[in-house]
């Protein structure tokens, strides 16, 4: 409960939700913020604030993942939690409404019924898909495609690992060649220039016929 709570006006109330077992964990966390202001004896109004925070650096493409992955959850929490107070307001009206006030009370009844099939109807299809794979599952429930973005972001940063590591070994392999080739132009030269030298120190210093000697 955050301390400039107003008792009987409003209340702020901080959580932060760490997850585990679900891809890159350890790299962030949300918080929610929720602002339940008081407007009467029988209302209030309820305001819910989110984000997802980074506990490390995180590359690109993997930041965008979790932010899309976790926005997602995030808002299927939200509807449920919306449609999980719409059926209670409803039931707290018909359990405390006056007889002259029944048929209004029934009809908004039906009215959030009806809004509560709406929000519950991809709940229901989201837990039948997910019921053969509870045992697997952690605190937060991923679907097939978040499972399948995983995957295919695994693949793909594989390939490009692999095409780097290729693209690493031809260019040291063209250097080591490369590198071979100047060696032996060096050396080729190398023994040019020494021919050259002694073709040219040869007559120089080599031996000298003496004056002749008459018999």
């Amino acid at each position: 409960l955050y301390k400039e709570s107003r008792d009987g006006r409003y209340y702020l109330l901080d959580s932060e939700v760490f997850t585990h077992d679900v891809p890159y964990h350890d790299y962030f966390y949300t918080i929610t913020r929720y602002y339940i202001e008081s407007l009467s004896k029988r209302k209030c109004r309820l305001r819910v604030y989110t984000d997802v925070k980074y506990r490390k650096p995180t590359w690109g493409l993997v930041k965008s993942f979790i932010t899309k992955n976790s926005y997602s959850a995030i808002e299927d929490n939200f509807r449920q939690l919306e449609a999980e107070l719409l059926e209670e307001e409803a039931e707290m009206n018909q359990a405390g409404g006056e007889s002259g006030k029944m048929g209004g009370l029934r009809r908004r009844r039906r009215t959030y019924s009806r809004t509560l099939q709406d929000h519950m109807k991809p709940n229901k299809q989201f837990r039948q898909d997910l019921e053969p794979r509870d045992e697997n599952m952690g605190p937060m429930e991923m679907t097939g495609s978040y499972r399948l973005n995983t995957t295919t972001i695994v693949a793909v940063m594989s390939v490009i690992l692999l095409t780097l590591i290729v693209l690493n070994l031809g260019l040291f392999f063209k250097l080591w060649a490369m590198e071979d080739v100047a060696h032996r132009m060096y050396l080729t030269t190398k023994h040019r220039l020494k021919d050259r030298l002694e073709a040219r120190l040869a007559p120089e210093y080599g031996p000298k016929r003496g004056p002749g000697y008459g018999t």
